[in-house]
């Protein structure tokens, strides 16, 4: 047998650019390789590293976001004496008829709103009032006024006996009495006994307006009564500190203060739970006293929480062997809450201009400056970015480290104070720019800029009352705080605001996945970069995409949200499978088969069966008709979301365009496929599919796969498995509609409704002749997700899936774990993605088009099997390997060996129990009884493999290699070890080919294999492994290298590799990762790159990365080790990166790396691999 240079099989992924297609014949290295772009894979959650797997538990939620350190928050509450104020706005009616409607009285009672009796500390209700009778303040007594007696709020009616209280809705008068009284003389006239519903809850009419005279009917009292509901579910854990702007009820602050000359702050403390003692108790204790009085220092009091913050305590706590320690990466906030425009005297420490990202020679851009505010000093904006740029602690301890977490909105990583803003009755206007675009712009840069926004209007104390631009102000300080405002425009919508920030404050990002691009093959051709990224707590995600900038030479302009912009619930298209396997559309009209599934599956005891069936498929379509605040009768029973598009955590986008001309070009020349249908009819495929939208695919944890328009983001459609859909218990849609899904409990850490994944896995595609014409096919997976599903869809043209005449027959099909047909029982939770290849039909000589898949872990027959579909119809057939239980297998690498007919043959794959399996691929499958090598540590226990492999010849010698490295990320059992199993990088020679060779074999061990070894690491993390070259393994016994992840600094740490190699310009790459410490300041896993000679397994011998950061890669970026000079190659990371990279060739010939960090931050790493001895990939890599 030989095998061609140019002809190993893998699958093809046929794209618009660097999703290149991963054609039927295995490219060798050639010296004219163009096309290097490498996809980031999907992170694999976790389970243990054990000798052997007892267990093989998937955790349901991102491994990578452990709890954070608990951040430091400082609520300053404004006391002045406009909070005494029973209208609001400032400018708002204070007295008629005009002052009891609530669209020109904010603070007036509005009949839309439900007013609810605040809580106190411990959970209980401040008392409740019973009409007539409303409580003058409850916070500080139980004296009660006569509702009707105020004539504010009543008129008297029938010779003057009978009184009312009167509200508006709308134009219309309206009256509520007592009981006793006579509505005969009165219009829209109400017994205060009446049924009232407000978003559907009942309550009465008097109850309702009783608790607004009590708790909402002043400023200072719908302020209390917005703070305690919003601080009442405030994490115990996380450090609360609060003070007034004007000092009032300072004496009941207790001990433990921070002062300035004026104004004092409690210090920050754990929250606790409210019992006597805790800071929380504190609290309530001292809200309940604060007065109003006095002007509006805002600026003076965000001043005295910045200076606050440069002090030690903040940062101090104890470590867990009782220690006093100072954490450097803890955040630190302020929300600031106030009614009114500032005013007093200026602060002592304000910046006039700033940039968003650096400590040291900033650069003013806007929004961040720019108009008449430019020219004043000491605002409110000043004082924000002043104790955000400052580093707060910087040199004040030996080791103080800038790693405070990054997020999108905030990148600074040293201590910083980050700002919030809430304003009551405050509307900003008239800056040519909502908030939204104002925000964008400051995250984002000048690629967001608004045109025609006329700058920032001048602030000022304005004759000591504060002026109305003050109120833009507010939310200048929260941009450039980096924070965010909120404007609460009456007092329903203050405690909203409130909680909206501390939900800011909550949520996590992450990524798990790449950047993907699409265009062209170089850094100057690309034009569009695609990043999917989630947030924890609120289990939202994004895809977002930026355009190449000819300028910069950055992925930076023409940015779009798939979040921000999908279709309204009735517009969208969305399809789904009925039990039949037939498509149906995923509305409230066509899916009878699951409304009843669905309904009895929803959290409301009350509210079951088949209507709410259909209310729910509402709402996963994204109606917010039965979401909190939605006042409707439906609402305040859904779980409430800021963003319709879910969490996308595991899948990487995958970007389709126009078939390339030259797909098979390699093949159909050296007629490959002689006597092959469609061997002739490829030309006209690509001529008809010429001017087809480019789409990119990802699939989301709200359970679809979407399919969004590449340029401009637009949802095109949506895919949900009908697996899925049936799900009952855990695995319901039904979850996702709980108030309480993915909420983590604050006190053990666990989530009650825990985080699923729903559609989480990888996705493949490939131009494919099936069913007598070409097509594109794209098959995907369910990941992680418990219903275990493979599903296959054509998507030559993506609007068919659009057209409800032509979208039964592109779902081609659908196969899960219990569907009752063949061999469903060997389909477990696939981690990797699929291959798609073209093998030897059971016919003779006709091919057959398949899509090979690794099982995963956790099928029924919890064993280790290849899975091949058939793709035209689905029909699937099982490679067994053997009865090892608690196995899986991780995705397959499949070759093509033979030149003469243009088959592929084997298929390389590792498995849960270290087992590298050779199998030979036939129309009918069949067992594997023996593996080609068994990966072990030193002291023989098994390593784990769940990544991808890699396979790839040797252009000189012939013979096949594979790549792939171990250990586990599926469960959080594997990162607990005090003792970590040592992991391992491998390269075997798996076919020996023309070489004459040893080929790896069951008998052979890690003494078969030469050693390589991490021998150095220096400061900044760089890292040199061992030299040596191909001579070392050219005898029988050596049949391949192996290097252990062990760090020459820190030794075994549990460094591992979940991700593929990847083969990038000659050389091996592969992104390692590495759990997290014991530090809480280690809030994501770490991890390295490693860079090697594929068939020696050493170091290059010359520059790859810029060690130095000189700018150039060359000699210089080596270190002396052991008296020998060795190139870095390899760079370590605090916070990993999320999965493979991404490669582009630079202008100069330079390979340029992409990736995306766990946290959702991106990087680039310098490399030059491209100058000299380039060699084209395999098509392989090239594909997601």
């Amino acid at each position: 047998m030989k095998y061609s240079n140019a002809k190993l099989n893998d699958p093809i992924s046929e794209d618009n650019g660097f999703f290149a297609p991963a054609s039927t014949g295995w490219w060798s290295m050639s010296a004219n390789w163009c096309l290097v772009i490498l996809t980031l894979f999907a992170l694999l959650p976790v389970l243990s590293v054990q000798a052997a797997v007892d267990d093989v538990d998937v955790d349901q939620s991102p491994l990578i976001v452990s709890d954070p350190l608990p951040p430091n928050i400082v609520l300053l509450h404004d006391d002045s004496g406009s909070m005494g104020y029973d209208y609001l706005p400032d400018t708002a009616p204070k007295n008629g008829d005009d002052f009891r409607k609530s669209n020109k009285n904010r603070q007036y009672y509005n009949p839309q709103t439900l007013y609810t009796i605040p809580p106190k500390a411990d959970g209980t209700l401040y008392p409740t009032p019973s009409f007539p009778d409303g409580y003058e303040d409850p916070f500080n007594g139980t004296r009660t006024d006569n509702i009707l007696s105020e004539s504010d709020y009543s008129d008297s009616w029938y010779n003057g006996w009978m009184r009312a209280f009167v509200y508006f809705d709308g134009n219309e008068r309206h009256h509520v009495i007592e009981d006793g009284g006579n509505c005969s003389y009165l219009s829209n006239c109400h017994y205060a006994s009446d049924s009232l519903v407000v978003g559907g809850t009942t309550t009465t009419y008097g109850q309702n307006v009783a608790n607004f005279y009590s708790y909402y009917r002043a400023r200072y009292l719908s302020a209390k009564s917005g703070i305690m509901s919003a601080f009442s579910e405030l994490n115990p854990n996380y450090r609360f500190g609060f003070g007034s702007i004007n000092g009032s009820n300072n004496d009941k602050l207790g001990s433990g203060q921070f002062s300035t000359s004026y104004m004092k702050i409690k210090q920050v403390e754990p929250f606790g739970n409210g019992s006597n003692g805790t800071q929380k108790k504190l609290f309530w204790e001292w809200l309940n006293g604060v007065g109003t009085n006095g002007g509006t220092p805002l600026r003076r009091a965000l001043e005295t929480a910045g200076r606050y913050y440069q002090t030690q305590q903040p940062w101090l706590d104890t470590d867990d062997q009782g220690r006093e320690v100072e954490y450097s990466c803890r955040p630190s906030y302020t929300i600031l809450v106030s009614d009114g425009y500032w005013s007093g005297n200026n602060p002592s420490n304000f910046l006039k201009k700033s940039d968003n990202t650096s400590t040291d020679n900033y650069k003013a851009v806007p929004p961040f400056i720019g108009g008449a505010a430019d020219g004043d000093s000491a605002t409110l904006a000043d004082v924000a970015n002043y104790y955000w740029k400052t580093d707060l602690r910087d040199g004040a301890s030996e080791g103080q480290q800038n790693n405070v977490p990054a997020t999108e909105n905030d990148p600074a990583t040293w201590q910083h104070m980050t700002t919030f803003t809430v304003g009551l009755g405050l509307t900003v206007d008239g800056l040519g720019a909502t908030q939204t675009e104002l925000f964008n712009w400051a995250r984002l840069g000048d690629d967001a800029k608004v045109t025609g926004w006329g700058g920032w209007p001048t602030p000022g104390s304005g004759g000591g009352s504060g002026k109305s631009e003050n109120v833009s102000d507010m939310l200048h300080a929260a941009i450039n705080g980096h924070g965010n405002f909120f404007s609460a425009r009456d007092p329903s919508q203050f405690a909203q605001g409130l909680r909206d920030a501390l939900a800011d404050i909550a949520a996590a990002p992450g990524a798990g996945s790449t950047p993907s691009f699409s265009g062209g093959e170089t850094l100057t051709s690309a034009t569009r970069q695609y990043t999917a990224s989630y947030m924890t707590g609120s289990w939202t995600g994004d895809l977002k995409s930026v355009a190449y900038n000819d300028t910069t030479k950055e992925f930076t302009v023409d940015p779009w949200s798939a979040s921000a912009q999908l279709p309204a619930a009735a517009d969208r298209n969305i399809w789904t499978t009925d039990k039949s396997g037939m498509a149906v559309e995923f509305k409230e009209g066509e899916l009878s088969d699951y409304w009843e599934t669905l309904g009895n599956n929803l959290y409301l005891s009350e509210q079951k069966g088949e209507a709410w069936g259909k209310h729910l498929v509402n709402y996963l379509r994204g109606d917010q008709r039965y979401e909190k605040l939605a006042l409707t009768p439906l609402s305040d029973v859904l779980r409430e979301r800021d963003s319709l598009l879910g969490d996308i955590v595991n899948s990487t986008p995958v970007v389709i365009g126009a078939p390339k001309a030259d797909l098979y070009k390699h093949v159909l020349n050296e007629n490959y496929f002689d006597g092959l249908s469609g061997e002739n009819t490829y030309d006209d495929f690509v001529a008809d599919n010429a001017t087809r939208t480019s789409i990119v695919y990802v699939a989301a944890n709200d359970g679809m796969l979407h399919a969004f328009n590449a340029e401009d983001g637009n949802e095109v459609f949506a895919f949900i498995p009908g697996a899925v859909v049936g799900g009952t218990g855990d695995a319901s849609l039904a979850r996702l509609a709980n108030p309480e899904y993915g909420v983590y409990d604050p006190v053990d850490g666990t989530q009650p409704v825990p985080h699923q994944y729903y559609n989480d896995g990888r996705l493949t595609t490939q131009n494919v002749f099936i069913d007598g014409e070409w097509k594109t096919i794209l098959v995907g997976t369910t990941g992680r997700g418990t219903s275990r599903t493979v599903y296959a869809l054509d998507i030559t043209n993506p609007a068919d899936l659009a057209d409800p005449d032509k979208a039964e027959d592109a779902i081609l099909w659908e196969r899960s774990a219990g569907d009752g047909k063949s061999n469903d029982d060997w389909i477990g939770m696939a981690l990797g993605r699929a291959t798609i290849s073209l093998i030897k039909g059971s016919s003779g000589d006709e091919g057959q088009w398949v899509a090979h898949l690794g099982n995963g872990p956790n099928s029924e027959k919890n064993q280790a099997a290849l899975l091949q579909f058939d793709l035209a119809t689905g029909e699937l057939v099982v490679y067994p390997t053997g009865t090892m239980s608690d196995n899986g297998l991780a995705a397959p690498y499949v070759i093509q060996a033979d030149d003469s007919d243009g088959l592929s043959e084997y298929a390389f794959a590792g498995d849960l129990q270290g087992n590298v399996w050779r199998i030979e691929l036939s129309a009918t499958g069949g067992s594997v009884s023996d593996p080609i090598y068994v990966a072990k540590d030193d002291a023989g226990n098994r390593q784990p493999i769940t990544a991808d492999m890699l396979a790839t010849q040797n252009e000189k010698t012939g013979a096949v290699w594979v790549f792939f490295g171990t250990g586990r990320f599926l469960t959080g059992a594997d990162i607990t070890s005090s003792n970590p199993q040592i992991q391992t990088w491998y390269g075997l020679r798996a076919l020996k080919g023309a070489s004459g060779l040893a080929e790896v074999t069951a008998s052979h061990s890690r003494n078969n294999l030469q050693e390589r070894e991490i021998l150095a690491e220096n400061a900044d993390g760089y890292r040199a492994t061992s030299t040596g070259d191909f001579s070392d393994l050219t005898s029988d016994n050596n049949v391949g290298w192996y290097m252990d992840l062990e760090s020459p600094v820190k030794g075994r740490e549990g460094e591992r590799i979940v991700y593929q190699t990847q083969l990038i310009a000659g050389r091996l790459i592969v992104n390692t990762l590495i759990p997290k410490s014991s530090s809480p300041c280690d809030t994501f896993p770490g991890g390295a790159t490693l860079i090697v000679d594929p068939f020696s397994g050493a170091n290059p011998g010359e520059g790859v990365l810029d060690s130095n950061g000189d700018g150039k890669i060359d000699n210089s970026d080596s270190g002396v080790i052991d008296g020998e000079v060795h190139h870095y190659n390899g760079q370590r990371y605090d916070v990993g990166l999320a999965g493979s990279v991404s490669a582009l060739i630079g202008e100069g010939g330079e390979v340029k790396l992409f990736g995306l960090r766990l946290n959702a931050t991106g990087m680039g790493l310098g490399t030059s691999m491209g100058a000299t001895g380039a060699q084209r990939l395999n098509w392989h890599e090239i594909f997601n």
